[in-house]
């Protein structure tokens, strides 16, 4: 089964968890590998193909500096060591999905963690 391609307006950031699939960005193929972290940046040409599992984020991001930086990251890379990579994402998803300023702060602080 593979989603069908969408160009995208978001960031969108996954940590892959398990191995299977293949990703797409702007038509090059790039095996869903565990430990592999996929940064698609906006107005990207995005599909993929399953199975494969992971934990991603959605990111509409106005900051300049911040749009600079995730622009210069590579589209996928393997981040040594791997260790805290699952952690830090689960935490991402549960602080990001609330509204709070207590829960921005719970969220940054979990992340310096790592």
């Amino acid at each position: 089964m593979s989603t069908k391609e969408r160009v995208l307006s978001k960031y969108e950031i996954e940590y892959v968890v398990e191995d299977g699939g293949v990703l797409y960005i702007d038509g090059i193929e790039y095996p869903a590998k565990a430990g592999r972290i996929i940064v698609a940046k906006p107005n990207r040409h995005r599909s993929c193909k399953f199975p494969f599992h992971c934990l991603f984020v959605h990111l509409s991001v106005e900051d300049e500096e911040i749009k600079r930086m995730l622009d210069n990251v590579p589209d996928v890379f393997i981040p040594l060591p791997q260790t805290n990579y699952k952690m830090a994402f689960s935490n991402i998803i549960r602080y990001g999905n609330k509204t709070g300023k207590n829960d921005e702060y719970a969220m940054i602080s979990a992340l310096l963690n790592y």
